[in-house]
């Protein structure tokens, strides 16, 4: 980035946030007056450091306000309610509830909220805790009408394994600006592993006016990343999140898929190919403005996720509201938005034609990198977009097809306007996987914006050095575009060893959906994901697993085939990736249930079942002491997608060649050589003698078969396959 943009970025962030930001304390120092609670505490306190409370309630009961309570090491099983009479003030300071320093506590649950904050509460400080569990983690709810509420910080705490909620919400449920919730600092947790189902993971709602969201690393949810919202109950200008900023985030892996929310289902059979990429509908974003307006969105790092950025309105207009109810004044520049898997690496406009407009934003100085479509342009107008550098996936940018049609409430867009509706700046695209029509949507201004057309760069080189291993400095030439934000050596390596599982990942589902799989090649313990993952090992993928297995029809299994092939749904099929989604498991084939499938074959004879599976190829993040699953090490996340797979049952020929003799003769302690048919390895092939049984036989890989030990006479040697277990009888006549 050209360097006398800065002086552009100053006014730019003076003139939009109107709040000011009042820091939050990032250390924190022992103080003789606190309240203590500790695993060898006990009820009666009185909660010194040398005599602490037991439980983190009791401190609480006993902490006042403008106090701190600190948390000492241990696992606290406990929900814990903080009332808004323990709140701080501008006079006394802020209350605080703090792991000791230098500790970690956990306060832990399989249900209810970890730590809620109720009625009016202020001035308030948590910092440095684990929450674990629960169906929500920090959850600020206020519907406030006498003012006063401001300063509440969540710093530097560790949030996983939520369930059913959001892992940090701030809610405030008012329409008057006198009692917005004034100065919210979310900065510095580390929050993963949510399940959030139809909500967000990290939320500010409604009347929130002046906050930070920074420097949270946010991973492995399966609903949006953070979410900043307005009009959820009613269109009001101070019912939603604005005059905030959002910066130093990292936030990956953020995905729909197995989110047993059926709102997240495509079920559209009779759309082919399917939106969004199959049997889900991949719309879970990174960041996402959703009706909030002067937000400044700066210096985050967004990967893997289904949408990286969107800024839109989820609220439906009318006549009286159509040209009020909008997202204006957002700005977002200098992020690294890479590798979303659902749509677009930044998209903006309400996505239906009764839904707000965004309009008045502006969106540069970013990089889009392997995005599955870099712009998503949806109901939008007045946006400006420069500065971009645009890099791979399937689509520069996408001017959505079903916007390009009047919307029966009257809004004017016309085919010939949407593309035109915005102001595209110079931008550069770079076409680096060789996609066909990549750039089509591009020329789309060459028709009704000509002058926009012209300023844009379609490169023929590559204008980062190398974003792969983390490099996203501009080449000579692109100075002016891209960000010169400089990410630290951590989210470098962060993103090198994405990039490296998720190469990985697709070579690894390339592999499955090309080979065949004769599943009784060796008989396997367990089931089907078991066998499959021994194949992804052998073949050299060794940070890939199939996590599930669910079956489909054998017409699906067509060759490289996936889940963007109608591989799932229908009639015809006998599970879905939606069973697989609620915790169906219908891998689990054993050789008995193959065995049985034998029945009714011929000899070699062949049975075919297609299977849709789920491949992880996981990676070391960098941060010690979590697990994203229960499968997962220390330090593992995942990348994963599905993909097709084809299992083979051959049913084992084995039998005497033509012209073998019914009886072999052999001298006692001689060899005779045996003619057999078969059409598997000759080493799964056991040679026992039935009569008498203290013989011995063996037969080695060319098929010469030795017997020892025979007394004079008839005897009977038995070859088994020691794998499906069919075996022939041959008569031996040992002779001195």
């Amino acid at each position: 980035m050209n360097r006398k943009r800065m002086l552009s970025l100053l006014l730019t962030a003076a003139i939009m946030v109107s709040m000011v930001i009042v820091g939050a304390p990032t250390t924190l120092a022992d103080d003789a007056n606190a309240i203590y609670v500790a695993k060898n505490g006990t009820s009666a306190g009185p909660g010194t450091i040398t005599a602490p409370y037991l439980t983190v309630a009791q401190g609480i009961t006993a902490l006042q306000p403008g106090g701190t309570l600190y948390i000492r090491e241990g696992n606290y099983a406990e929900a814990v309610t903080i009332a808004a009479s323990k709140s701080g003030s501008a006079a006394l300071g802020q209350t605080v509830i703090a792991a000791y320093p230098g500790e970690k506590p956990v306060i832990s649950g399989t249900s209810g909220t970890r730590i809620s904050m109720t009625g009016s509460s202020h001035h308030f400080t948590i910092q440095g805790l684990t929450l674990s569990g629960g169906s929500y983690g920090i959850n600020y709810s206020s519907s406030n009408t006498t003012g006063g509420l401001e300063n509440i910080f969540f710093l530097d705490n560790t949030i996983y394994g939520i369930s059913g909620n959001n892992s940090i919400c701030l809610y405030n449920n008012n329409s008057t600006e006198a009692n917005s919730l004034r100065n919210v600092i979310v900065r510095g947790n580390h929050v993963w592993g949510g399940r959030s189902g139809s909500t967000e993971t990290v939320v500010l709602n409604g009347n929130i006016n002046g906050f930070e969201v920074s420097g949270n690393v946010i991973h492995n949810n399966n609903n949006i990343g953070i979410d900043l919202i307005g009009y959820e109950s009613g269109v009001n200008e101070a019912n939603r999140a604005r005059n905030g900023k959002v910066f130093n985030n990292i936030i990956y892996g953020t995905t729909v898929i197995n989110n047993t929310n059926s709102d997240y289902w495509n079920n559209w059979e009779d759309v082919n190919p399917r939106p969004f990429g199959g049997i889900y509908d991949r719309c879970s974003d990174g960041i996402y403005v959703d009706g909030g307006r002067s937000i400044e969105i700066y210096n985050n790092m967004i990967f893997d996720n289904d949408i990286g950025i969107e800024v839109a309105c989820e609220r439906s207009v009318n006549s009286t509201t159509m040209n009020t109810t909008i997202v204006y004044d957002v700005q977002v520049h200098d992020n690294i938005i890479a590798s979303t898997n659902g749509w677009a690496g930044l998209c903006f406009g309400g996505y239906d034609g009764n839904l707000a407009y965004t309009q008045n934003c502006d969106f540069y100085n970013n990089i889009f990198l392997g995005n599955k479509i870099g712009f998503g342009v949806q109901k939008s107008r007045n946006n400006r977009i420069y500065n971009n550098i645009v890099m791979g996936g399937e689509l520069a940018v996408e001017f959505m097809p079903f916007m390009e049609t009047r919307p029966a409430n009257g809004d004017p867009f016309t085919v010939a306007a949407l593309p035109g509706a915005n102001d595209f700046g110079a931008n550069v695209w770079f076409n680096s996987d060789d996609v066909d029509g990549w750039d089509s949507d591009i020329y789309k201004l060459a028709t009704v914006a000509p002058a926009q057309f012209a300023k844009q760069i379609i490169a023929l080189v590559s204008p980062l050095v190398d974003p792969d291993n983390g490099d996203f400095t501009s080449m000579p030439g692109f100075e002016d575009f891209g960000t010169d934000f400089a990410f630290t050596e951590e989210q470098q390596n962060l993103y090198s060893a994405y990039v490296d599982a998720h190469d990985e990942l697709i070579e690894a589902r390339y592999f499955l959906e090309t080979v065949k799989f004769d599943f009784m090649a060796a008989r396997p313990v367990g089931n089907l994901n078991t066998y499959l993952t021994a194949q992804l090992k052998a073949a050299g993928f060794v940070n890939s697993e199939v996590l599930y297995t669910t079956r489909t029809a054998l017409s699906n299994a067509t060759n490289g085939m996936g889940l963007n092939d109608g591989t799932s749904g229908g009639t015809n099929d006998t599970g879905s990736i939606v069973t697989k989604a609620i915790g169906a498991n219908n891998g689990n084939i054993n050789a008995t249930t193959l065995n049985t499938v034998y029945n009714g074959l011929a000899n070699g004879a062949t049975k075919e079942y297609a299977y849709i599976v789920q491949v992880i190829t996981r990676y070391d993040d960098g941060h010690a002491n979590h697990s994203y699953t229960s499968e997962a090490t220390e330090s593992d996340v995942l990348t994963d997608g599905y993909g097709g797979v084809r299992v083979v049952v051959i049913k084992p020929v084995l039998a005497l060649a033509a012209g073998q003799a019914a009886v072999v003769n052999v001298r006692r302690g001689g060899t005779a050589q045996i003619k057999y048919n078969i059409n598997f390895p000759v080493s799964r092939l056991t040679c026992s003698s039935a009569v008498p049984v203290y013989a011995t036989v063996s037969i080695d890989s060319a098929g010469v078969l030795t017997v020892a030990g025979l007394q004079p006479g008839i005897s009977v040697v038995k070859i088994t396959d020691s794998i499906s277990g069919i075996s022939i009888n041959v008569p031996v006549n040992v002779v001195n």
